[in-house]
């Protein structure tokens, strides 16, 4: 799997932090991911590209160690592997080519200092 991280100024991630509040609040309607996809705590996942590969992103959390899981439509539990996040969007994907009706699902782990893991969130997505 292909890890990839973007980062951002403090300016734009203010702004997407305002974003952030005001869409779990309920005043703005519609985001990036599609209606399809899925979103819990500080992961996404949803469609890559209309071939069925799927991508999962970590989008928030404290700085520090984490490694992201994926597992469903018959494949076994992946990890990306450890990785340090430091702010902005982590992006990580798979070439499943999932068909219509089967579902995938991710999970974010944080790294704990003082040993051991903590989930930072779980959502399954559903291919149309």
């Amino acid at each position: 799997m292909k890890l990839t991280s973007r980062t951002s100024t403090p300016r734009r991630l203010l702004a997407t932090a305002a974003v952030a509040v005001a869409v779990a609040a309920g005043i703005v309607g519609g985001g990036a991911a599609p209606a399809s996809a899925g979103s819990n705590g500080c992961i996404w996942i949803g469609p890559s590209d209309g071939s069925g590969n799927i991508r999962f992103q970590q989008e928030c959390g404290v700085s520090g160690t984490y490694h992201m899981d994926v597992w469903g439509a018959g494949h076994s539990r992946t990890s990306t592997g450890g990785y340090y996040y430091n702010g902005g969007t982590v992006i990580s994907g798979v070439k499943w080519g999932i068909s219509s009706g089967q579902t995938v699902c991710a999970e974010l782990w944080y790294h704990k200092p003082s040993g051991g893991y903590e989930s930072q969130g779980l959502p399954c997505w559903t291919r149309p």
